[in-house]
């Protein structure tokens, strides 16, 4: 009985793990079927069209499969924030009129639909990634966005050197050690990691306690 329930937990906790894991991955924004055609502007890259600041141009997301009608369109832009506009979709094809900020620089990227579905780049390069516009400056140039210019700092006195000291006998790495040495995860992976870590324990323990019940 208690190996069943152990098993019955540990595979509980294991179905969870996968369940986060599953809605983390929904949540991540995907490339569409829809793909950035602007025929009047020159390509800058593989995933982007080069768009000189404060010029105005006229593009297509092409096979959206969106139903014909007003849609949003979306330039997104991690420097200037998210600008939304109203295109028109027919057959599938939305057709959008889009103005480059004054203030434009780097690049953007185009999403459509109201979750905001990034246009892909096969028009530009015949690849799958997301597509956007090059902010360019009348040469031609990327724009870089500017941060203000730091003050310059005093130089720092020099500070002795430490005193050499024993080297600490190894302890071992706590729970959230071994979270924080994997990288850059966010809050859905350590949760399913979480939970995949108890559900083997649990499963671990169950078969244990079976086999010392036994013996």
């Amino acid at each position: 009985m208690v190996k069943r329930f152990a098993l019955f937990l540990g595979a509980g906790a294991i179905a969870a793990a996968a369940t986060v894991v599953g809605l983390g991955s929904i949540a991540q924004a995907t490339t569409g079927t829809g793909a950035l055609d602007c025929p009047t502007l020159s390509v800058f890259n593989p995933t982007h069209y080069g768009l000189e600041v404060g010029a105005t141009a006229t593009c297509t997301i092409d096979n959206s499969g969106v139903a014909d009608g007003p849609v949003d369109v979306f330039i997104k832009s991690s420097d200037l924030g998210t600008t939304t506009l109203t295109g028109t979709a027919s057959g599938g094809t939305i057709t959008f009129t889009y103005t480059a900020p004054a203030n434009g620089c780097n690049t953007g990227i185009v999403a459509y639909g109201a979750a905001g579905t990034l246009a892909n780049n096969s028009v530009i390069s015949g690849g799958n990634s997301a597509a956007g516009f090059a902010y360019l400056s009348p040469s031609g140039t990327l724009v870089t966005c500017l941060s203000g210019s730091p003050s310059p700092s005093p130089s720092p006195s020099p500070s002795p050197s430490p005193s050499p000291s024993a080297n600490p006998s190894p302890s071992p790495a706590p729970f959230g050690g071994v979270l924080a040495a994997t990288g850059d995860n966010t809050p859905v992976q350590i949760l399913a990691l979480i939970l995949l870590v108890s559900g083997l324990s649990a499963v671990i323990g169950g078969t244990l306690a079976w086999r010392r019940r036994r013996m």
